[in-house]
């Protein structure tokens, strides 16, 4: 017989981690809320794959539920600061709403590469083309 404290874990957690993250909530308010810790519910994810996946699926739900809140028009009252919009996106989703993107960078310097090469014609062709679409 295994020593140590039964787990807390119940199956249904895996639907209510989703639904709590997908109101804007956050994995401390979803651990808060069972009475467990953040580092319990990472423990959940290493032992019971559901559950590692349900987490994964909330955590993208946090970031289009803060998206979505970014959508309200400003003057509505529920549409939270600039500021705090873009705190949490940048939070809730890194790897989309960073500041710079390296790839971004990559793909300057290879576009810079291309155009070195062209003539002064074809670059102002390629300006009056971006102006006209502008």
């Amino acid at each position: 017989m295994p020593g140590g404290r039964p787990t807390l874990y119940k199956e249904e957690y895996c639907e209510e981690i989703v639904k709590c993250l997908r109101s804007g909530l956050g994995f401390n308010s979803f651990a808060d809320s069972i009475d467990v810790c953040v580092d319990t519910l990472n423990e959940w994810a290493k032992v019971h794959p559901e559950f590692s996946a349900a987490k994964k699926r909330a955590k993208c739900g946090k970031a289009a539920a803060w998206e979505r809140k970014s959508l309200l028009a400003r003057d509505d009252p529920k549409r939270p600061s600039d500021a705090t919009l873009i705190f949490m996106l940048k939070n809730a989703a890194p790897d989309e709403y960073k500041d710079r993107h390296e790839e971004d960078n990559k793909n300057d310097s290879a576009a810079a590469r291309m155009l070195e090469g062209c003539s002064t014609e074809t670059l102002s062709a390629i300006a009056r083309d971006l102006s006209s679409k502008s």
